[in-house]
């Protein structure tokens, strides 16, 4: 490999990093501020767990989860629906109905 070639190369990975860097960072300092103000709902969407985005009637995610196989005071929670104010929140939610 040349010398042009090398000094080229490393320049492109470099640069790459540099790039990678700066777009990992603004998308981090963007879902920070979506998790900040963002509230979500867990319910009971048909016999499925729903997940509802903000004041949103329509889920725009559905789980494979029958909440008739939970106890009872479950099934009760998500009928009436959990509210969350942040995506971490959600997730801990989430895992909770899907062990």
């Amino acid at each position: 490999m040349s010398k042009n070639r090398f000094i080229l190369l490393i320049f492109s990975i470099a640069a790459s990093f540099f790039i990678s860097g700066c777009a990992r960072q603004m998308f981090s300092d963007r879902t920070s501020d979506e998790n900040r103000s963002q509230t979500y709902t867990v319910k009971e969407t048909n016999g499925y767990i729903g997940v509802f985005y903000g004041e949103s009637k329509t889920p725009y995610e559905i789980l494979d989860a029958d909440i008739s196989e939970f106890p009872p005071e479950d099934q009760l929670l998500l009928k009436n629906g959990i509210t969350v104010n942040s995506r971490e929140e959600l997730n801990e939610v989430l895992e909770d109905y899907s062990e």
